[in-house]
């Protein structure tokens, strides 16, 4: 039949299905099938209303309820939500709290429900970042916490599925590097081959650590660490876009420029991923904000300043002007720090180096040298931190390059110190910073004396800082004595002056007939750039000499951006006189100058002239200005000493009395050949062999005539046939032939000291022995005299006999100089000693006979040997003496002889202080025998077996108390029987006076105790007395 007007309604249902909904009489799936049907068909205006206010929505649970309902009816066993942008769609709104809350408690719903669902649902949600740091400032404390534990809680409700990086290169090789056909990927295969041509540290460098070789092939042109970057900054920046989709608009951009055999250079990164970059967090916004305008506002400028053009004037011209693209390569490596800064966790940007920044950027860096990219990008980078303080490169070997993102203005600081910038300020600066860099303390003297080793020798040179075109006086180019002077020059000057008027002002000297021993170093000028940059550091210098300096200038900022600021302007000035050094060592000319940094190069025959007749200096070389410095001053000492020992280190003092000590040993051993210890073979190796003493051997170490033959020759030639005397000043000079060696004093004292000690010589003065010579000292006033040795048995008898008589202690070694040194202690004990025992010998001879003793006995012998010997010692010179000192026969032994000798003084003394008439009183009689006895011994006895002097006082000990001794009591005669008498009646009764006991009275208590007694002595008194008197000692 015709349409009714029901339409595809009137097939499915009747009145009767239609009320028996409408009454709630049918199932729920029926009500569901005539909403659709009728939205469908009658009522499409529904769904528009429905779309249109929030009413028209079901609540999320039965919503999600209907959906697996409607699912199972067409047939599914399950509802998979794959929800990509969930995450950053909550974060756009995560200020609005309410809007959060609820949506939060939605996606707990996709997991947990109060209401039956007719199939599963599996949820898939894409986590591009974690919520939790997104919550700022907007929300409290609290309430920051209160969201956190509800991401917690919808965190876990659900599992973490990890999805790797690793897959990308596949995916980007398939969706965005699919070569277009077969001839294309032949293209491709070639390229790549030659790409792996690069050098290999720059290929592992873009590899990074998770790479291959196979990666590389399948993102290239990108490589491994650009995607690795890329990642990391699309996570950070980038809200909408995917790494895929910015490797796509990079290959959309280059579409005109990208050539097979180039690999895009990870600096290129910046432009697309700050075009619209977005930050997921409000730190990272700040810290894309700083990067921003430290790109745009001092990076860019300096590279425009530095190319002499704008960047939109750079960018209207060809893609393959030279000018346009020298700009972008060097845009490239600062677009590469400051991605670095954005994100340091990235393996590539970790520990950045010009090694790694120049292979991030590989085949946009241009070097005259092969292998020298690196060294490019570094010089570059150091021009640039001169100018930009954010720029901080460490002072490593290797120094690391970085960005530091502040926003705190420097400039205006720099602004208030620029009257510091003047000419007196620069040249002091640059004084400082030669000086330094080559070496010299600067002690603010008009004149500095600089001292260094050369040849293994000590030397000292004058060293002038001076505007030679300003010397008014020509004696200020003139050298002290043998001494060297140099006079540097400043690398600028006032006005239209240039180099030029500096070496005028030298040939006019010249031309004078001015000469002398002084080199005078040109630099070429700096140009207007660099002066600028040397202005800049000056006033950098005076802003960060102190604390009180940088805060006058800094006090409009606030403390934290103060410390900031003092960083920047720290790291500014560190770069800035890094560069400058850079530009001094071009300036004067030891290495090649860097590109725009010195004017009038080329104007200058030379750039050191030289005011000695016959000596012009080569151009120094050296890796630093300090090794030129001393090349120069190598040149000048090896024209004035050409013939001086290349000694292999530093001579010292302390090795030179070593090789000295064991020169000695070598020249009277057999054949010279002695081995020498371990610790002393460096010694001899570096110093006896330079000088062509003897080699030194493994072990041992042979002595060789050179030196002395050398010398003898040459005074002979000199002397001529009349023969001339040996002196020191003559040694000294003849040293220097045929041609000057210029050796220290000290090295001289030492060839001198084994001259003598080879030959036989002893040094005198004025005719006089002289035994102060050293290493440190010789006077050049002495005279080498040749002396006869005594035989070596004879020497080492003398020497036995000198040490034990006399007490004296002299080198063994048979020498001149020692043989003059037992000579001069021998004779000088000799005067002291002689009167002394001939006096003592007088002495012993004249109490003996006084005691009528007879003459003899080890004493008087020995004081008659004594004065024998040293009488005969004493007019005896040179091998006479030794000979008479080794001749000694002692009558007892040596120690006794040289007991006598030294003792001689005392022991006279003491036979002239005894008390002989007290002795005499006392030993012809009794005990004094013994003391006769006594003392008639110590006299014949050595005084090394009996001391003169204590026996005698002994003695007088002695005798002295012999004589305090009272004599003794002849016995009593008998007693005489009185006459008988009557006898005493027995009954009588005696009447004791007084009776009393005292021991140990002093002798007024004893005579007082005997007035006592005596006062009861009367007729018809009788007294019992006993009594001990007593003598203490």
């Amino acid at each position: 039949g015709g349409d009714d007007g029901w339409g595809e309604v009137a097939s499915g249902w009747d009145a009767m299905t239609f009320d028996a909904v409408c009454a709630g009489e049918a199932s729920e799936e029926d009500r569901d099938r005539l909403v659709s049907d009728l939205v469908g068909t009658l009522f499409r205006s529904f769904a528009d209303l429905a779309n249109a206010q929030a009413g028209g929505y079901l609540e999320f649970d039965e919503g999600l309820r209907v959906m697996t309902r409607h699912a199972k009816a067409l047939g599914y066993d399950a509802v998979i939500l794959f929800l990509d942008e969930l995450i950053l769609w909550l974060a756009s709104r995560l200020s609005d709290r309410n809007f959060i809350s609820s949506e939060i408690q939605k996606v707990v719903k996709l997991v947990e429900t109060g209401i039956p669902r007719a199939l599963p649902v599996v949820s898939f949600i894409a986590r591009q970042r974690d919520l939790r740091e997104f919550v700022g400032d907007q929300y409290s404390g609290v309430e920051q916490e209160i969201l956190s534990d509800s991401l917690k809680y919808w965190e876990g409700r659900f599992h973490t599925i990890t999805l790797e990086d690793r897959n990308l290169p596949v995916i980007a090789q398939r969706r965005l590097l699919q070569p277009v056909d077969e001839a294309a990927r032949v293209q491709i295969e070639a390229a790549f081959a030659q790409t792996e041509g690069m050098r290999e540290e720059a290929f592992n460098l873009l590899l990074t650590s998770q790479g291959d070789r196979e990666m590389f092939r399948a993102l290239y042109p990108f490589s491994p660490a650009l995607v690795q970057a890329l990642v990391a900054l699309s996570s950070a920046l980038q809200r909408e876009r995917t790494a895929l989709k910015v490797m796509l608009m990079l290959l959309v951009e280059q579409r005109e420029t990208l050539t097979l055999g180039r690999v895009i250079p990870v600096g290129d990164l910046y432009d697309v991923i700050a075009s619209e970059a977005e930050p997921f967090s409000e730190h990272m916004r700040q810290h894309f904000e700083s990067a921003r305008l430290l790109f745009e506002r001092k990076l860019v400028p300096v590279l425009e300043l530095e190319h002499q053009e704008t960047l939109q004037a750079l960018r209207e011209r060809p893609a393959d002007d030279p000018k346009r693209q020298a700009f972008e390569n060097d845009l490239r490596l600062l677009k590469t720090l400051v991605l670095a800064a954005l994100v340091p966790e990235v393996e590539s940007f970790k520990q950045l180096t010009s090694t790694k920044l120049a292979a991030l950027n590989h085949g946009t860096i241009r070097s005259p040298i092969p292998g020298r990219e690196a060294a490019t990008v570094l010089q570059k980078c150091r021009k640039w931190a001169g100018q930009v303080g954010e720029i901080k490169i460490s002072e490593d070997a290797n120094p690391s390059i970085g960005v530091q993102l502040s926003g705190v203005d420097t400039e205006s600081i720099i602004d208030q110190a620029r009257i510091n910038d003047n000419d007196g300020n620069r040249r002091r600066l640059v004084k400082d910073m030669v000086f330094d860099a080559f070496g010299i303390r600067d002690d603010n003297q008009l004149f500095v004396e600089h001292e260094w080793v050369w040849r293994g020798t000590r030397r000292r040179v004058e060293v002038l800082f001076q505007n030679i075109r300003e010397i008014s006086d020509e004696h200020v180019f003139e050298s002290r004595d043998e001494q060297w002077k140099v006079i540097i020059d400043f690398p600028f000057d006032t006005g239209t002056h240039s180099p030029t008027d500096d070496q005028a002002k030298v040939r006019t000297y010249e031309a004078s007939g001015g000469q002398a021993r002084t080199l005078c170093w040109l630099p070429y000028f700096l140009s207007p750039d660099a002066q600028k940059n040397l202005g800049k550091l000056v006033v950098l210098e005076d802003i960060l000499k102190g604390d009180d300096s940088f805060n006058r200038y800094s006090r409009h900022l606030s403390p934290q951006d103060r410390a900031s600021a003092r960083t920047l302007l720290d790291n500014q000035r560190s770069q800035l006189r890094q560069q400058m050094k850079d530009i001094l060592i071009g300036a004067y000319g030891v290495a090649q100058p860097l590109p725009g940094s010195l004017d009038h190069c080329g104007l200058l025959e030379s750039q050191i002239m030289s005011l000695q007749p016959g000596f012009a200096a080569r151009p120094p070389q050296g890796t630093t200005m300090a090794r030129a410095f001393e090349q120069l001053l190598g040149q000048a000492l090896a024209f004035q000493y050409p013939d001086h020992p290349e000694f292999e280190g530093e001579v010292r003092s302390g090795d030179l009395g070593k090789v000295l000590a064991e020169l000695r040993r070598a020249i009277h051993a057999p054949h010279g050949r002695i081995e020498v210890e371990g610790p002393l073979r460096a010694p001899m190796r570096q110093i006896a062999q330079p000088l062509k003493l003897g080699e030194m051997h493994e072990r041992h170490f042979i002595f060789k005539e050179d030196w002395p033959q050398h010398l003898e020759r040459t005074l002979a030639q000199s002397a001529g046939t009349g023969g001339v005397e040996v002196t020191v000043r003559g040694l000294r000079a003849a040293m220097d032939l045929p041609r000057p060696r210029g050796l220290p004093t000290a090295v001289q004292n030492l060839l001198i000291l084994v001259f003598a000690e080879y030959g036989q010589f002893a040094f005198t003065l004025k005719g006089e022995p002289y035994e102060d010579v050293s290493l440190k000292d010789i006077r050049d006033d002495l005279v080498l005299i040749k002396q006869e040795l005594a035989a070596p048995e004879t020497w080492q008898r003398a020497l036995a006999h000198a040490g034990a008589v006399l007490g004296l202690t002299i080198h063994p070694l048979r020498t001149a100089n020692n043989q003059n040194a037992l000579q001069k202690e021998v004779l000088a004990e000799v005067g002291t000693r002689l009167a002394d025992c001939r006096a003592l010998e007088a002495d012993l001879r004249q109490q003996l006979t006084a005691l009528g003793l007879p003459l003899q006995g080890g004493r008087l012998a020995n004081a008659t040997l004594a004065v024998q010997w040293l009488s005969a010692l004493q007019p005896c010179e040179g091998a006479a003496l030794v000979a008479a000192l080794a001749a000694l026969k002692p009558v007892t032994s040596l120690q006794a002889l040289g007991r006598s000798i030294i003792s001689a003084p005392r022991v006279s003394n003491a036979l002239a202080d005894n008390n002989w008439e007290l002795l005499q009183a006392v030993w012809d009689h009794g005990d004094g025998v013994q003391i006769k006895r006594a003392v008639s011994a110590a006299l014949t006895a050595d005084e090394l077996v009996t001391t003169l002097a204590d026996a005698l006082k002994q003695a007088q000990r002695e005798a002295t108390r012999l004589i305090q001794r009272p004599p003794v009591a002849p016995p009593p005669p008998p007693p005489i029987s009185p006459p008988p008498g009557p006898s005493p009646d027995p009954t009588a009764k005696q009447l004791v006076l007084k009776q009393d006991d005292h021991q140990g009275l002093k002798a007024a208590q004893a005579r007082q105790v005997l007035h006592e007694i005596a006062s009861h002595l009367n007729e018809g008194v009788t007294l019992d007395i006993r009594y001990k008197v007593m003598r203490h000692p």
